[in-house]
Parts: C-alpha cells; structure tokens; sequence
C-alpha cells in the first residue's frame, strides 16, 4: 500500500509570498492570496519565504503526521470541557495548605501576593511556549510530540526516555492519597495507613472505570468538578471578605484580623526562604499544559488552546491571588507559624462553628482531590496511548487500540497499573515520600529540553508559526 505521506519532492509547493512571514497565523494564510491556498488538512511545514522554494520534510511519517489535524469525529472536548480541564488538573488540594506555608516564608500580606503574583507570570511564559507547539503541532502527546520532533537525533532516544517517563512515573498517587485521608476525616473515621490507602486506590479504580466506559460521562463530571472548585474558590473569597466588612465576634479561635497598614511589615527578603517559596507558587500553578496532550480530542484545536489556555491560567491567577487575600485578612501570619498548612482550617474556624468547618473543610479538599486525579488520569491515559502507537511498549497494539466505546483503555489501564503499584507496594516512610515526589524531577528535565533548548532548533524554525512565544518567554 503507498504511504499516504508526501516527501518533498512531490507535496505540492505552498507558494508563500514573501510579505508573509513564519509566524503569520493560519486563518490569514487561508485566505492569502496565494496561488494554492492552504487548507485545513494541509501540514504545518511551510517553506521559508526568502530562502528555498520547499525544505526537507522529516523522512519519518510520523513527524509529518504530527503537522495534521486528528480526524475530526474523535473530537468530543469542547471549549468549555478544555476550560476546566485545565482548572481541575491546576486547582488541587494545596490551595487548602500551600498558601500558609508561602505567607510564613514571605513574612507580609503584600510580599506574599507579590509571590503568587511573579509565579502567575512565570506560568504565562511558559503556556506562552506550549501554546506554540501545540499550535504547530495540534496532536495528543504533548511534551511527547514536540521533543521526538525537536531532537531526531540520535534515534529513538527521545522516545524512549519519554515512554519510560510517561509509564514508569506517569502515576497519580499523591492527589488519591489526599482524598482517601481526608474523605475518613470527613467521615469521621480513623485516617489510619491501610484505610487511606484503600481509599484511594478505590478512588483510581473508579476513575479508571468511569474513563474506559463512559467517554462524554467522564469528561461532564469533569467538567462538574471544575464548576464545583470555581463555586467554592468564589464563595470563600466572598465569605472572607464579606467577614472583613463585617467581623464575626473574636474568639480564642479565631485572633483579630491584622491592621490594613501592616500589609508589608515584617517582609522577608532573605533568598534562603524567597526562594523555596516561589518554587511552591510555582508548583501551585503546574498543569497549564494539560490541554496539549489530549489536542486530538478538542474541537478546533487551534483556536480552543489559544483562547481557553490563556483563559484558565488568567481565572486561576484571579482565584489565587483573590483567596490569598482572603486568608491574611483574617489570619495573621504571625498565628500560622506553628502549623502553616492550618490556615484553610482557621478560614474556615473563623466563619463558621467549628463543627462545621471540621466536617465541611476535609470533604471540599477531598473533592478537590478527586477532581485532580481524575483530570490527571484522563491526560496521562492519552500520553501513555500516543507512547504506545509509537512501538515503544510491550503488547504497543493492545495499548494503543481504543476500546469499543472510544476510549483509551490501554492508556487507563497502564495509569492504573502504575498508580496502584505506588500506593500499595511501598512501606511508609521517608522513602514512600520520595517516591511520589519523585515524579517531579524528570518532568522538569524534559520541561527544559522543551523550553530551553528546544524550541529554537532547526526542525521547529521550518514550522508555521501561527501564535510566536516571545523570546524573554523562552
């Protein structure tokens, strides 16, 4: 059978004129006045427009299979399913503890927000740069697809170490440990170790089912969950400040709020602890890249990721830095050196009875949890899948083949091997908390390799740029 796949020397010239530049956009281009108009099933590989008429296009076709669209009945993500797909994978558990430990390290209501603030900025430059790739290369994979693209050579290197990446350390277990813990508090159970562990190796299963079975089911209880964290980010922000207007009777339980005028005192300006702490501000904002590894899903995935990835990261920076406030003006810092990871159990001890909070608190950061892992499993599945259509796993059909219902079945059932395997085998102890923290380092390596070097290399620079990421980005 011929290879659907054109080499260079017989694609049809796309006859770019010189006024228009790499990084014109696509819609432009489609209506350039050019000899052969471009088309939505035209690769994104595009001649220089002052140098040779055509370049060399990659000689495997699975680079320039990664320049088309996906087939376009496979796409059941819409705009606002990719929306809060990047709010439920970002907005997780640590927005209920990460925020006191940040505040004790900055010292001061205004340093801290200066914090979240800098760590906002810091994610827009990277989405600036994924928002690049993924709209010269619109395909599932993500990190996957761009660095096989970036670096060729040598072969199959890049595959590889991503593929062992994706399924060795590809696992969520941190965010299913955190529901299991405090849906027994919720509970009022003992969160005793073979209890939280169970729970949350309930909560993969059950992730993974609804995932394989129920394709557009999964994604509107996604989508549910997202609305769920949106709602109470907003009724905690308004509850907070309401409270400030209008101060509740002081307790014990609850000290006064500071002074309006104390907003930078105390200050630390010291790198020992600036530091880490903008390193937990940034972990706070990972995930903004979710959406590039399921793009054969999305509907018109160009014009979704350019609007609903800024669209999120910009809600999210709101919600941040709005909830920060929120929290400083009622708790003073100086009662959250103690136990900073409380702060979110004081919130809520100061607006409510502390029956209340105890039961209400432990139940909305296990939701939130939950909603995490889910939005992880989903995006992991479909990497793990893309891994596996590349040859690079044992049984790669199997994996790679989607269920009968639409579904990445293998990819899930990989996750969930992965995922229980680090819930269950290890003891407790220091090293079971490396090992879930473990999977943070290599994916900053490859974050490098993307950001750093990457996107500059020659095979990039001959894409079509249709949204440029600045090089202060870069």
């Amino acid at each position: 059978m011929k290879s659907p796949f054109l080499h260079s020397a017989q694609r049809p010239l796309l006859g770019l004129p010189s006024p228009f530049s790499p990084r014109a956009s696509f819609s432009s281009l489609l209506n350039s006045p050019c000899p052969e108009k471009l088309t939505l099933h035209t690769p994104l590989l595009s001649p220089h427009p002052f140098g040779p008429l055509t370049p060399k296009t990659p000689r495997t076709p699975s680079a320039e299979y990664n320049t088309f669209p996906a087939p376009s009945s496979t796409r059941h993500i819409t705009w606002w399913s990719a929306y809060f797909l990047i709010i439920s994978r970002v907005i997780g558990s640590g927005i209920f503890a990460a925020p006191g430990v940040i505040a004790v390290s900055a010292g001061s209501i205004g340093l801290t927000i200066v914090l979240w603030l800098i760590g906002a900025l810091v994610a827009a430059c990277g989405l600036a740069v994924s928002l690049e790739l993924g709209c010269m290369l619109p395909r599932s994979g993500g990190e996957k697809i761009y660095l096989e693209f970036m670096y060729p050579h040598p072969r199959f290197l890049t595959s590889t170490i991503v593929a062992a990446q994706a399924t060795l350390l590809g696992f969520t277990a941190s965010n299913a440990l955190i529901f299991g813990k405090y849906l027994l508090f919720a509970l009022d159970l003992p969160p005793t170790d073979g209890a939280t562990r169970a729970c949350a190796a309930g909560l993969i299963l059950a992730v993974t089912a609804i995932h394989t079975r129920f394709l557009r089911g999964g994604i509107a209880l996604q989508n549910a969950l997202g609305w769920i964290k949106i709602l109470v980010l907003a009724f905690m922000v308004a509850a907070g400040f309401s409270a400030l207007l209008f101060p509740p009777p002081v307790t014990h339980h609850t000290p006064p709020p500071p002074a309006p005028t104390s907003i930078w005192a105390g200050s630390s300006l010291s790198l020992s602890t600036l530091a880490p702490a903008l390193l937990q501000v940034s972990y706070a904002y990972s995930g903004t890249t979710t959406l590039n590894t399921v793009l054969d899903e999305v509907q018109h995935p160009i014009r979704t990721l350019r609007t609903a990835a800024p669209a999120a990261l910009a809600t999210i920076c709101l919600f941040y830095t709005l909830l920060n406030a929120a929290y400083l003006t009622l708790i003073p810092i100086s009662s959250l050196r103690s136990n900073p990871s409380t702060i979110a159990a004081l919130f809520f001890a100061r607006l409510f009875s502390n029956t209340t909070a105890t039961r209400l608190l432990p139940l909305l950061v296990a939701l939130s949890a939950a909603g995490s892992a889910m939005v992880t499993a989903f995006a992991q599945s479909r990497v793990n899948a893309a891994v596996a259509r590349g040859g690079f796993l044992p049984y790669a059909k199997t994996l790679a083949a989607p269920s009968r219902w639409g579904t990445p079945a293998g990819g899930l059932a990989l996750h969930a091997a992965a995922s229980l395997a680090v819930i269950l085998l290890p003891p407790r102890g220091a090293a079971y908390a490396f090992i879930l923290q473990a999977a943070g380092y290599p994916a900053q390596a490859t974050t490098l390799a993307r950001v750093k070097c990457g996107d500059r290399t020659y095979p990039v620079r001959r894409l079509m740029r249709m949204m440029g990421a600045w090089l202060m980005h870069v």
